[in-house]
């Protein structure tokens, strides 16, 4: 009985105080929902901070991925220009060995002797090596090719290989490139040429030395121009081009090579002096004409035979009876559009310009 009076007494007391319990519960409530509020803006912000974080760093990895494959560009392309620059200089020194290749083949079969027009080929093809390097390269291939021939008991080439090495002894530094001046007025720079060309022209004209027929030299020297113009035209238009494929300077006579000088307005060369000193004299009997001397060369010689164009140039005929014609001038002949009835140019195995009898 005395439990059951105390759990009723308890129940009377909670009865009575009903305010009391229903504050505590609404005090509590409020609290909850604030804290709850915090710890989610707090969640939030941490969010927040860490997709900053994981993007500050995307940045940073992005610009050092830039940086990383920019240098590795810059360095694959010195790479590339160095390997470049060695082809270049490989395929120069290829050359050379070529250009000194041709200039043995051209040698006169009875002295050795090596055209001008191909030692200075030599020369300007040893000046055009990059660097030292590549010019001792140059001395120890001929020197080589020297002992190569001597070993061989070759004298006539021997002589020819030291022509070439005494050649590119005398070679000199590299020549200068020039500026080229621009004329501010095309149309008078053309006008003036031509004035001194017609000046020139009038001048020579009326110069005619004592005791020769100028209408007999006038009506010569007009074959001569109508049998060397396609020649002048084919080297005027070659030293005019620029291309890099424009290929090998034309062989040509040596007056067509003096008018496109002067037609550059450059001074013309004076004439060669023979080894002697003395100049050379000058063929007096007329106008002779190449072709001719061509067919009298091979005559008697059965089709399909070849001769190279120095022993066909020296070879005696009735047109020239000194051999003493210009293989220039042959090249010319067969570079011209007429050609030369009955022959035709071609390379020997060797490369060597010769000429066949069809």
């Amino acid at each position: 009985m005395a439990r059951t009076g105390s759990s009723t007494s308890t129940s009377r007391r909670r009865k009575a105080d009903p305010e009391v319990t229903a504050e505590q519960i609404t005090d509590t409530v409020p609290a909850t929902e604030a804290e709850v509020s915090t710890t989610t803006d707090e969640g939030q912000e941490a969010t927040e901070m860490s997709t900053e974080t994981v993007e500050a760093d995307a940045q940073v990895d992005a610009v050092a991925d830039e940086a990383a494959s920019a240098a590795d560009a810059e360095q694959a392309s010195d790479t590339t220009e160095v390997d470049n620059a060695a082809v270049e200089a490989e395929g120069k020194f290829t050359d050379f060995q070529a250009v000194v290749q041709t200039a043995l083949d051209a040698k006169d079969e009875t002295t050795g002797t090596v055209p001008e027009v191909n030692l200075e080929a030599v020369k300007t093809s040893y000046r055009e090596l990059p660097g030292a390097k590549y010019k001792g390269k140059a001395k120890t291939f001929l020197n080589e090719k020297l002992k190569e021939i001597v070993n061989a008991h070759d004298i006539i080439t021997a002589q020819a290989a030291m022509a070439c090495i005494d050649a590119i002894e005398h070679a000199g530094p590299s020549p200068r490139a020039q500026a080229t001046r621009t004329p501010t007025d095309p149309a008078e720079a053309f006008r003036d040429r031509l004035t001194v060309a017609h000046l020139a022209y009038a001048l020579v004209r009326a110069d005619v030395p004592e005791g020769v027929d100028a209408e007999e030299q006038y009506g010569l020297v007009e074959a001569k121009v109508g049998e060397l113009m396609g020649a002048a035209e084919s080297l005027f238009a070659w030293t005019q081009s620029t291309a890099d494929d424009k290929g090998d300077e034309p062989e040509v006579d040596g007056l067509v090579k003096r008018a496109v000088k002067a037609a550059q307005g450059k001074a013309a060369t004076a004439p060669r002096k023979a080894a002697s000193g003395a100049t050379r004299t000058p063929h007096s009997g007329g106008n002779r004409n190449v072709r001719t001397h061509i067919a009298q060369a091979f005559e008697g010689e059965p089709s399909g035979t070849e001769m190279r164009i120095n022993a066909v140039a020296k070879k005696a005929t009735a047109e020239y009876p000194e051999g003493d014609c210009s293989p220039g001038a042959i090249s010319a002949a067969f570079d011209s559009q007429r050609g030369v009835e009955g022959f035709e140019m071609v390379k020997d195995d060797k490369g060597v310009k010769t000429v066949r009898k069809l």
